[in-house]
Parts: structure tokens; sequence; C-alpha cells
């Protein structure tokens, strides 16, 4: 038995610190070494976490961050190029035998300043990607580090497994196995930034009320796409969707202003369209 669980980004659960305390059961833990040419990766090893977590997120970190560390693995970037967006897989097999799937991904399209450095390294979590203040990500989990329960399924896991599933530098090219179409999902969202950016402004140049703009990012956003497997998922659709709630987020939170103003940014970053 298997399922699988994907986040993107970061989970944003607020949890009482007190539920991370526990003790971690035995267990093996495997790191597949890297694919991707330039980019290595890392786990604990025979430690409690991996070597270089002191050196990539300083020694002052929260009890969220501290309590997941053991399963984080650290990804380095020895290539010549920035590294712009990264995925990686879990897949956590409890003592019955039962196979779990989580799958991060982590995009730093939302700002073209922000990249993983050659010569730097993050920390990818289950959850989220963290590294120093230089790169531009945060170096703490906090509130976002999943559940409590997630948690208890690391620690009580028999075995897990990690895989770096791809990365795209910032020359717009995917490299890795896309093991979980990672590379498809990460298209798609490249493109429906300004695919939504583009619709809002038009509309609003065109005379559209704004009343009609905000129904369009309604029906937009509670559009499900087809396909529930990872082969058949319109990945297009999903995306666009997530993108109009967060303009819809925009919205409720500042207004027109707010909504126009986060679609003119969008139009102004460079576009990178993501290839193999």
């Amino acid at each position: 038995m298997s399922f699988s669980r994907r986040f993107r980004l970061s989970l944003l659960s607020i949890l009482p610190l007190g539920s991370w305390a526990q003790s971690t059961a035995p267990q093996t833990f495997f790191v597949d070494a890297s694919t991707v040419p330039g980019v290595s990766v890392s786990g604990r090893g025979g430690g409690q976490y991996p070597a270089n977590i002191d050196m990539i997120l300083g020694i002052s970190r929260d009890e969220v961050t501290n309590a997941w560390l053991p399963f984080s693995i650290t990804v380095s970037n020895n290539a010549p190029g920035g590294i712009v967006a990264v995925a990686v897989r879990w897949r956590v097999t409890d003592p019955s035998g039962n196979d779990s799937t989580y799958i991060m991904t982590r995009s730093l399209f939302e700002d073209d300043q922000i990249q993983i450095a050659p010569g730097t390294a993050v920390v990818a979590f289950p959850s989220a990607l963290l590294s120093n203040h230089q790169n531009g990500i945060r170096n703490s989990l906090g509130g976002s580090g999943g559940s409590p329960s997630d948690l208890r399924n690391f620690r009580n896991a028999s075995k897990i497994q990690v895989s770096l599933d791809g990365v795209v530098f910032a020359s717009g090219i995917f490299v890795g196995p896309n093991t979980a179409h990672e590379y498809e999902s990460l298209q798609a969202d490249s493109a429906a930034g300004y695919d939504v950016a583009s619709a809002v402004l038009e509309k609003r140049n065109s005379g559209v009320p704004l009343s009609d703009i905000v129904q369009w990012l309604q029906q937009t956003a509670a559009v499900r796409p087809k396909g529930a497997s990872l082969l058949s998922r319109d990945w297009n659709t999903a995306a666009t969707a997530r993108e109009a709630r967060m303009y819809l987020r925009i919205y409720r939170s500042r207004g027109e202003s707010g909504l126009i103003a986060m679609a003119q940014q969008q139009m102004q970053r460079p576009h990178l369209p993501i290839h193999r």
C-alpha cells in the first residue's frame, strides 16, 4: 500500500511546540546519489543532522526546525549556474511495510533576484526549503513544519529513502529524474504566473469592471484539473487555478490596487520558460 502527499512551497500550520518533542525510532535513512551534474545531496549519515547544517542555517534554530532536521537533506550547488527550483522526494516505509511519498517542490520564480548561487547550499525538508538569508530564503520552519502526525510518520518509519527529483537552473533548463513529474508541474507554474497576470491587465485595460475580473478569478480558481494520477494530471489547469487563488488572496487583503500592482510586477519580471 502506498500514498503520496505533495507540498508546494510551505505548509502554514501553527502548532504547539510540545508536539515536536518526541524521540526518533530506530530506522534506516538513505539518500540516493544525485543524478544532476554539479549538484550534490547529503543526509544525516551516522549523525543526528546533515554534517554542514550549522554552516547553512546557523546554530540558533527553533524547535520545529530541529525536530525535522534528522529527515532533511542538504542540496549543494557546485554547478556554474544558479538554481531557481528544487524538487525532492521522501519515500517513508512504516513498520508494516506501507509506503508513503512526500514531495517538496520549491520554486524561486517569484523573485528573479533569488537563486541558489554556485558554491552555496540549501536544506530541503518535506514541507519547505531553508537556507541562510544571503539566498533570500528563510532560515527556519517556524509554523511551516507540517503537522505532528507527519512528524510521527517520519519518526516511526522503519525506512526513509530520499532522492533529488530535479532542479531548474537559472537558464530555465530542468535536470533530474522527474519521477514525480516535477518538470511538467514547474513548467506549468512558470507559465501560469504570466498567463493570469496578462489576463488581469488585459481585462482592466479593456474597461472590464473590477467585479467581473474578480468573478473570472473565482471561476478560474474553482476549476479542478482532470486526471488524478501524476501521468494524467492536467498540470496547466492546476497551476492556473493556484495562481488565481493567489490573486484572490491579494485582492482580499490589499484591494484593487494590490491586485493590479501584483499583475504589473509579474509582467515586469523576466519570463523563464522551463525546458529540458
